[in-house]
């Protein structure tokens, strides 16, 4: 998460941020049936802004990534590729939402 935030250019390079996040790992929904693994992550995101601590942002975000024998061929390894994945496509719909977000408000002195 801090590297893809880093990357971003959303993480704060001294202790003076002016929005707090939060982030909550609510579940990891595993399909392991089968050739191919799916996982379904549910991962709540809190954006608070740190002068006054209003709430800017508080949403739980859903993902999902498959991983199939053309992946991997040994089924732990698979449902380990599916479980990371999801996380990444987790992080990634959050940043889109955080482009979306007018942070203009939540910054205001």
């Amino acid at each position: 998460m801090l590297a893809s935030l880093r990357r971003y250019g959303a993480l704060s390079a001294d202790a003076k941020a002016v929005v707090e996040l939060d982030v909550f790992l609510i579940e990891l929904k595993q399909q392991t049936s089968g050739f191919g693994m799916t996982v379904d992550s549910f991962i709540r995101y809190k954006l608070t802004r740190t002068r006054d601590r209003k709430v800017v942002m508080d949403e739980i975000v859903t993902a999902s990534h498959r991983a199939t024998v053309d992946d991997a061929l040994y089924g732990p390894t698979r449902l380990q590729l599916a479980n990371e994945g999801a996380i990444q496509a987790n992080i990634a719909a959050f940043l889109k939402k955080l482009e979306l977000l007018d942070l203009t408000q939540a910054v205001v002195y």
